[in-house]
């Protein structure tokens, strides 16, 4: 599975799954709108988290493994 890192400016805050961080920065007080930088640890690639508390209705990857690229049409 899929893991990443988390920034708050140049600070490391968290690493995992993205299930296990939303959950963990969640339990940490972070929300929607937390200045928060995420990273994919595979690819390097900038992405979101959903701090909302609340269960994404989206899938967070595609069935061939690939991310979601809502912007470049991939």
């Amino acid at each position: 599975e899929e893991t990443f890192t988390v920034f708050e400016g140049s600070r490391r805050v968290a690493r995992g799954t993205r299930a296990a961080l939303a959950e963990e920065l969640v339990a940490r007080g972070y929300g929607p709108g937390a200045a928060l930088l995420v990273f994919s640890d595979e690819s390097g690639r900038e992405t979101d988290l959903d701090l909302s508390g609340k269960a994404s209705p989206l899938p967070h990857a595609r069935a061939d493994g690939r991310s979601w690229a809502w912007s470049d049409g991939k």
